[in-house]
């Protein structure tokens, strides 16, 4: 449970379902999300996610996932291949490229996405800070390049 801080505040309540198989260096995790938001109502999401350890805790990861909104009436998802950096124990940086479908009465893409991420373990182990730089190449936009900047603080109980 949380609460989104936006106008007006968001309360959302989520559950997370995951199952993890390790083969050698290679990991397979199978995740089933749910969430309620007050604004955004009811959601779901599967995600399909392979890891392959590369050495020195360095990784690479392909993402799979579809999801729902009963906020819209498509199915959407994305396919994302990631390496990620273990900078040290608290720190670590990771390089993404995605493609982002919807499946309406066709299968298309709809954005693509280049992005990178730092995220470091800002105070003992449940706070964590994270920054993103990235660029966005929507459809509607005619895939002109939109560039943005995240900043966000996590924080796990």
């Amino acid at each position: 449970m949380g609460m989104r801080i936006d106008v007006p505040l968001d309360p959302f309540v989520k559950l997370r379902l995951k199952r993890v198989f390790k083969i050698f260096k290679h990991e397979i995790s199978l995740i089933q999300k749910f969430s309620y938001y007050r604004v955004d109502e009811f959601s779901e999401s599967s995600d399909v996610i392979w890891t392959k350890e590369v050495g020195g805790g360095d990784k690479i990861k392909f993402q799979t996932n579809l999801g729902w909104s009963e906020k819209s009436p498509t199915f959407s998802g994305n396919n994302t291949i990631s390496y990620l950096q273990k900078l040290s124990k608290r720190r670590a940086i990771s390089y993404s490229v995605g493609a982002f479908f919807i499946i309406d009465t066709s299968y298309y893409y709809d954005r693509y996405q280049v992005a990178s991420n730092y995220r470091q373990l800002v105070f003992k182990d449940w706070i964590f800070g994270q920054a993103a730089i990235g660029t966005i190449f929507r459809k509607e936009d005619d895939f002109n390049a939109s560039e943005y900047v995240s900043i966000a603080v996590d924080m796990i109980f």
